[in-house]
């Protein structure tokens, strides 16, 4: 996203994934674009993926369908800013083809040069 990273860039940024993601866009020029091409991911505590078009595949393996990928919810739960990164924390709710998945994952963002995208991503196992 152009601009300094900030609370509201951030919001906004992930106001539009979710967005997008709810009507089942999960290409580049869609809720992953707010991946930086580097970006790395940890889903499910196993799986690490490197790079955005390796995250994209992720998420077209696990969600092949819109109906797969249902209706996201995202509500921002805490965050840390120092210099030019922030690392967030957020709850979701996932309301697919008659379950619900819920969870929390800490994504961090970073500025690159006249822009910000988040850099990692971590799901956060639920409490025993």
């Amino acid at each position: 996203m152009r601009g300094r990273i900030s609370p509201e860039g951030i919001k906004e940024m992930m106001e539009r994934f979710q967005e997008r993601w709810n009507v089942g866009d999960i290409e580049i020029e869609g809720a992953c674009q707010a991946y930086a091409p580097n970006a790395s991911a940890l889903f499910d505590e196993e799986v690490r993926v490197e790079g955005r078009r390796a995250i994209i595949a992720h998420y077209r393996r696990s969600y092949p369908t819109a109906a797969s990928m249902g209706c996201l919810t995202l509500k921002l739960v805490g965050s840390e800013f120092v210099g030019e990164r922030a690392t967030t924390v957020w709850e979701f709710v996932l309301q697919a083809e008659g379950e619900v998945r819920q969870g929390r994952a800490e994504l961090t963002f970073a500025q690159r040069n006249q822009q910000f995208f988040i850099v990692e991503e971590e799901a956060i196992p639920p409490s025993p």
